[in-house]
């Protein structure tokens, strides 16, 4: 026995904020992707919101919003890093039954310069 009880499958989440995908450390003046995943079993969803250090971040900066069978991605693009875009994300959901998510996310500074990689590079 596997000890999954298949009575409830995967349908454990029926709504909240699942994770959000992306880098935690990025260099400045480079681009900057997060996605959002919010589970949405029953079509609840009202309102994704990204802020960044508490503060709301407008609308201009989130590139899309798509859904699935049971699931929104939201995804927030930073075109050009800058030293304030540093801190602490939150994706945030709330839901038609009144009920909210969220999902921290820390993006810190990159110390290291980048080196471009070359596909199929042979290196020592």
């Amino acid at each position: 026995s596997s000890g999954i009880n298949a009575e409830y499958g995967e349908h454990v989440t029926v709504h909240g904020v699942e994770r959000v995908d992306g880098p935690d450390v990025a260099v400045v003046g480079g681009s900057y992707n997060l996605t959002c995943v919010v589970v949405d079993t029953n079509r609840q969803v009202e309102e994704v919101v990204w802020t960044l250090d508490g503060e709301m971040i407008g609308s201009a900066s989130v590139q899309e919003t798509t859904h699935t069978e049971n699931k929104i991605h939201s995804v927030l693009t930073l075109p050009y890093l800058s030293e304030a875009d540093y801190g602490v994300y939150v994706c945030g959901a709330a839901f038609s039954d009144g009920s909210l998510s969220s999902y921290t996310h820390y993006l810190v500074q990159s110390t290291e310069c980048t080196v471009p990689e070359i596909p199929n590079a042979l290196y020592p």
